[in-house]
């Protein structure tokens, strides 16, 4: 992972600040802007943000403070998910990264205002971008929506156990790769990315997610065993195929996603991220 520790040793904590300040700064009320940035610090590894600023890397873009914006809002636009994944509604989720999720430090409705506030205040800072801001909204926009990332919320509310294996990839998809993609499209578009680098960083977005995804699969896998206990309610590529099932689709997914790649320069930038699938063991 030599490229994404490169990444976060010269960017993250400057990020992490920028980020921080800026919902600061442009929240009016201060108790407020700390609800919002209480799930904002919790931590985790900021891989989408990172996407934005890997992909003007790969493609020699200067990482400037319109990139962080833009890496910014797309850090808020997945927390916000986060919290509103956590409610008693849907996952019914007490603790995030080690501490209490917002609706149990905050109550319900600050929660469900706070996954609000971030939501538009991430589609406002990208829309404010000096370069291709219509462009970007528009496709975050749909990436998270009613077609993308909701409905695979959606989809994962009503599923049962009696799922496909086509209905499990669905919801990955549209659940996790499309935020990928969300992002890597912000990267791509500010640094002036040809169609076929586009398409090309697109699949590689979708593959990662559905990579992500199963790795989460039989990292909770290995978790519930160790614990003694099981997700028998829950339809997963480690329920459907096994673990070695799961680790051959897991692989597979590795392998189309640097294939994705293969034609650009910089690619180490991005590929590099599949390293972090190589902890599960």
């Amino acid at each position: 992972m030599e490229k994404v520790k490169e990444l976060q040793a010269d960017y993250l904590s400057e990020f992490n600040q920028f980020l921080t300040s800026e919902i600061e700064t442009n929240i009016q009320n201060k108790e407020f802007a700390q609800i919002l940035n209480y799930s904002i610090q919790a931590g985790g590894k900021r891989i989408r943000p990172l996407f934005v600023l890997a992909v003007c890397k790969m493609l020699n873009h200067p990482i400037d403070q319109t990139v962080f914006k833009a890496a910014a809002a797309i850090e808020c636009l997945h927390t916000y998910s986060l919290i509103h994944d956590d409610l008693p509604a849907m996952d019914n989720d007490d603790y995030r990264r080690g501490r209490l999720t917002s609706h149990k430090k905050f109550g319900e409705a600050n929660a469900i205002l706070a996954g609000d506030a971030l939501l538009t205040l991430g589609l406002q800072w990208l829309a404010e971008l000096p370069h291709h801001a219509g462009d970007i909204v528009a496709y975050v926009s749909q990436a998270i929506g009613p077609n993308g990332m909701v409905y695979g919320q959606y989809l994962d509310v009503l599923s049962e156990t009696d799922q496909s294996i086509q209905d499990v990839a669905k919801i990955h998809h549209l659940k996790t790769s499309r935020l990928f993609q969300a992002s890597l499209y912000t990267g791509l578009k500010l640094s002036e990315a040809t169609a076929d680098e586009i398409s090309s960083t697109l699949r590689f977005g979708d593959a990662f997610g559905l990579a992500f995804q199963i790795f989460d699969d039989l990292d909770d896998a290995k978790q519930s065993t160790l614990e003694g206990h099981d997700d028998a309610d829950k339809t997963t590529y480690v329920s459907l195929y096994g673990i070695e099932g799961a680790k051959a689709h897991l692989t597979h997914e590795i392998e189309k996603a640097q294939r994705a790649l293969a034609d650009i320069e910089g690619r180490d930038y991005l590929l590099d991220f599949l390293d972090y699938f190589d902890s599960e063991e």
